[in-house]
């Protein structure tokens, strides 16, 4: 056997190797290289868009993955959280008991209680409806660590309107919510998204947000709804592509990105997932 050719070919098969694993890590592991935001900054004043530097602050570079279930996908699951034991089902996706009816649909559920009577709801008011309602929601199994009172408002009778938002690792959920309306005689009505959340071991390198910024300078939604934008919010968080009848999906890490305090923008944080960025959705929004 001739040694030498053998080692000759070794050191070949070596180099090949470690430059197929240099090539690979260039193209789907190399950090995004990050615009400097008084750049940015400028950029969009080209563009007619501003921003506060204050705006641009500093945020996490990764955020651990979730995987997130939509617990109306289990019909009876969902009606047993909500009504307990031996409730009846008239017809298809709704369920009765005792006063008390749930109309389940692909993405969410409607429940309501006719004749409410929760002591507990006794004392209620504008400053305790939410702990109230929230403490109620958790007892049904619903909501347990990661629903956060969001907003609260009444019609001055005592009838309160309580919105939670989803929160997972203190970052919100931006795109699902769940809504209740409560009385001094208890919770009448909730409507909204279930979720429960799950850690998985996957983490993700995050975008910069002043290269996530300039995507607004390209967008065309955004261009023909407005002649000059002021960006008034950005926020990081989850997105969550829920469809009709998907059991679970895994929660998005984005960026919110709201103007003119009536339009928001969400955008996916993740780094080189895809060669360009991703704008998830948008949605008008009212203060």
């Amino acid at each position: 056997m001739n040694f030498a050719r053998a080692k000759t070919i070794l050191i070949f098969i070596f180099l090949f190797v470690n430059i197929f694993l240099i090539v690979v890590y260039n193209l789907f592991f190399q950090k995004v290289n990050t615009v400097d935001i008084d750049v940015a900054i400028d950029i969009l004043k080209n563009n007619n868009i501003t921003v506060e530097k204050s705006l641009v602050k500093h945020f996490e570079s990764s955020m651990q993955g979730a995987e997130v279930y939509n617990v109306s996908t289990d019909k009876e699951k969902t009606a047993t959280m909500f009504l307990g034991e031996n409730y009846t089902s008239p017809r298809e996706n709704y369920y009765t008991k005792e006063g008390e009816s749930l109309l389940i649909s692909d993405t969410s559920v409607d429940y309501k209680v006719f004749d409410a009577k929760d002591k507990s709801f006794n004392k209620i008011t504008h400053l305790n409806a939410g702990n109230k309602t929230l403490k109620a929601l958790n007892k049904k199994g619903i909501g347990k660590s990661v629903l956060q009172v969001l907003n609260i408002t009444d019609n001055g009778e005592k009838n309160f309107f309580v919105t939670f938002m989803y929160a997972y690792n203190d970052y919100p959920v931006f795109n699902s919510n769940l809504y209740a309306t409560v009385t001094d005689k208890g919770i009448t009505s909730i409507k909204g998204t279930v979720l429960s959340f799950e850690k998985i071991k996957e983490k993700y390198n995050l975008t910069p947000p002043s290269n996530i910024l300039l995507e607004l300078a390209s967008n065309n939604e955004l261009k023909s709804e407005f002649q000059s934008v002021q960006i008034t919010g950005l926020r990081l968080g989850y997105y969550l592509p829920l469809g009709k009848s998907e059991t679970s999906t895994y929660a998005i890490p984005s960026y919110e990105i709201e103007v003119n305090d009536c339009k928001v923008f969400y955008y996916d944080a993740r780094e080189n997932i895809t060669p360009d960025v991703v704008l998830l959705g948008s949605k008008n929004i009212s203060k």
